[in-house]
């Protein structure tokens, strides 16, 4: 929450805001339609209610920079801002994201965006440059569609932008003397990875005619069983510590849900399967909804697991409250680092198109330790392939066949156990003929 001048010295002689957005249960009168808001708003607790929607008031000075620090601490509402100088989106200058600064920041859209969506749980820390006296000028949230069994976000002004010569401006940061280096904003490394994982959320409503009250929220790692999350159940996922993966989140629902995790960071690489170039580092982040048909909504997430102050058992879940209390969450415990196993991927160099190829992957200890146990996870062509494939007599076997000819890449990343360090196998060609 504090700290962030030493980082950017630049914000030091900034006048700063904080301004929290929650929800609370609608007060207005009884009504529905896709106008009509699941919940009320208020920022910094300012009541922001329907029908009326008299919105809170900033004052400031004219013209001015200043550094604004937002936490969506709602409930279930996803908060989309906007800043309005005359209805038109102003572009920020983005510092932070989820408490980690932007380093270094380049004149990118993704550090001076004209809109900041905030899930439940998420922080956003940007510099804004406050309109002329006189400017009609809001704070505002965008609509957001959370999907056809989700809650209603309807647009709505958060905060009306009021500038005067005459506004005393206070609250200004300390000033420092010497910038500090962030060591959890450090770059994430692309050749160290060790596992690739795949998770999905879902959901069921055993009773079709009171959905709002008997829906059951599952996160489930592929290959497992949906199951609510159970106190003191043994951990949904191990981990070692130092170890940087990927996990592949999609929502396999109809409606949005907000990936979340305890101790660390991760950054997102990719999105329904095309990489992107994101420099923020995040904790929280919405996997939109599925339309019913076609693929899944999907993000991948590296994964930072190298902190040696992360060693013990903590959550991930949605961040939309309800959909956690209904069992929308898992646990990860992060071991010290383990025995390196040595993992080797065989299998046939050239193949024919649509024929079934068998590759293996062997594991060995290297020692006189008990032989590994656990799953493999395939991969061809940087794509998970099926479900994670368990040991059998230190072996796990794939069976895959190609629809295209040329090159392709297969991988293999064995889970770990409480023994052995998780691995992945060095890349295996395998030529396709027609």
């Amino acid at each position: 929450m504090e700290g962030i001048e030493k980082v950017d010295l630049s914000l030091a002689s900034l006048h700063q805001r904080l301004i929290v957005l929650r929800d609370q249960q609608r007060i207005g009168p009884e009504a529905r339609g896709p106008l009509v808001p699941t919940w009320d708003i208020s920022a910094n607790f300012v009541p922001i209610t329907y029908p009326g929607y008299q919105p809170a008031t900033i004052e400031a000075s004219p013209g001015q920079r200043e550094f604004w620090r937002v936490a969506n601490l709602a409930a279930d509402t996803i908060f989309n801002l906007q800043v309005l100088f005359n209805h038109i989106a102003q572009p920020v200058e983005m510092i932070a994201i989820d408490g980690v600064p932007i380093v270094p920041r380049k004149s990118t859209a993704q550090v001076r965006p004209t809109s900041i969506l905030l899930p439940p749980g998420a922080r956003a820390e940007f510099v804004v440059t406050t309109p002329k006296q006189g400017e009609n000028a809001q704070l505002i949230t965008e609509a957001w569609i959370t999907g056809p069994e989700g809650d209603i976000d309807p647009k709505r002004t958060i905060a009306n932008i009021v500038t005067s010569p005459q506004v005393h401006q206070e609250g200004k940061l300390l000033v420092r003397q010497q910038a500090s280096k962030v060591m959890r904003a450090k770059s994430l490394p692309d050749t160290s990875l060790v596992v690739q994982r795949r998770l999905y959320f879902s959901q069921v409503a055993p009773n079709p005619q009171d959905p709002d009250n008997s829906v059951f929220y599952f996160i489930t790692m592929v290959g497992e069983k949906p199951a609510p999350y159970t106190m003191g159940a043994p951990p949904n996922v191990v981990v070692h510590q130092g170890d940087v993966e990927e996990w592949t989140v999609e929502n396999r629902s109809l409606e949005d849900h907000v990936f979340h995790i305890h101790q660390i960071h991760f950054k997102v690489v990719a999105v329904n399967g095309k990489p992107v170039n994101d420099p923020t580092m995040r904790d929280t982040l919405d996997v939109p909804y599925w339309i019913g048909d076609g693929p899944y909504p999907s993000v991948k997430l590296r994964m930072d697991f190298r902190d040696p102050n992360i060693v013990g058992t903590f959550l991930y879940h949605c961040h939309i409250v309800k959909h956690e209390d209904m069992g929308m969450m898992g646990s990860i415990e992060v071991l010290p680092p383990g025995v390196v196993p040595s993992v080797k991927l065989d299998g046939p160099s050239r193949g024919q198109l649509a024929s079934l190829l068998v590759f293996t992957v062997e594991i060995s200890s290297g020692s006189q330790g008990p032989s590994p146990t656990g799953t493999v996870q395939f991969a061809v062509d940087g794509t998970s392939a099926g479900r994670p494939v368990p040991f059998t007599n230190g072996h796990a076997r794939f069976t895959t066949s190609f629809e295209e000819s040329g090159i392709h890449v297969l991988t293999a990343s064995y889970s770990g156990n409480s023994t052995y360090d998780e691995a992945l196998t060095p890349p295996f060609k395998i030529t396709i003929h027609p």
